[in-house]
């Protein structure tokens, strides 16, 4: 059983996102995400709600002072270059923080969930099974290591949607547009107890169908062929065609910076502090 997601606006980004998402083509119509569930064994999902900015301000004070603290190495198990640039922008504003990233060798056709909405939970969980030995082999002389995968299921009108295979199918879900749901998971694990912590962010997207120019140059730069469903809501040739975007960029693009700090606090409160 995985987590229920309601959402609560939230009209401006934090202010250590504001120009990256600014940059990310980012709505001004951001909400924020509650994540309800219980404590099972070393795995927790995590409550995230903000009602307010003064709220949003005490979570970022909050989020500092444990990273001040533990100055922790977080270590991205993703081999996306979108989450890996979404967490650089993170890093510059939290320089106690020591980021790298490593590449997860997981067959993801080979994990199941009967309800394919929610596999993105199953796939990031079994990056970080597969990640966690490795990261232990390494050592870090004592110090504080976090490691966060991510996953993402992407729904187009309803229909969970892959990505595009051929060119057929990508001029198919590009012309098609709709209303697109990306369904971001986020696992942070502490290294050296292996306790867990995890969390789902969904985001609403509106697009209108993309002019056959667009769908055209899309298919020849080849990026579309690597993005479920194949549209790209940050590519400047499909921004103009975003009617709304209910939810953040960045859990769009896959890496839901506030559900990762609540999960980091999570992490560092039960395991370090």
């Amino acid at each position: 059983i995985l987590p229920s997601t309601a959402w609560h606006p939230h009209p401006h980004p934090p202010h250590h996102m504001a120009s990256f998402r600014a940059d990310a083509a980012w709505c001004g119509l951001g909400m924020q995400p509650h994540v309800v569930g219980t404590m099972s064994h070393h795995t927790r999902r995590i409550a995230t709600h903000r009602h307010n900015q003064g709220e949003a301000m005490a979570d970022e004070a909050r989020l500092r002072r444990v990273l001040d603290t533990c100055k922790p190495t977080l270590v991205l198990g993703s081999q996306s270059k979108t989450r890996r640039t979404l967490l650089q922008a993170w890093n510059e504003a939290h320089p106690h923080v020591t980021c790298r990233h490593v590449r997860a060798d997981v067959d993801e056709r080979g994990v199941h969930e009967p309800d394919e909405t929610q596999l993105a939970v199953s796939i990031a969980m079994a990056k970080k099974d597969a990640l966690l030995p490795v990261l232990r082999s390494e050592g870090n002389g004592g110090g504080c290591t976090w490691l966060v995968t991510c996953d993402q299921v992407v729904l187009q009108d309803g229909e969970v949607v892959h990505k595009p295979k051929d060119a057929e199918e990508a001029t198919l879900r590009l012309k098609r547009g709709g209303a697109v749901e990306t369904r971001s998971a986020v696992v942070c694990c502490d290294v050296a107890s292996g306790w867990t912590a995890h969390a789902m962010d969904v985001a609403h997207v509106d697009v209108d169908s993309l002019p056959s120019d667009v769908v055209e140059q899309l298919l020849l730069e080849g990026d579309v062929y690597g993005c479920a469903g194949g549209i790209m809501v940050e590519h400047p040739l499909v921004q103009p065609h975003v009617n709304q975007l209910r939810g953040s960029m960045d859990s769009v693009l896959g890496l839901p910076l506030d559900a990762m700090e609540k999960l980091l606090v999570q992490v560092a409160e039960t395991c370090w502090m």
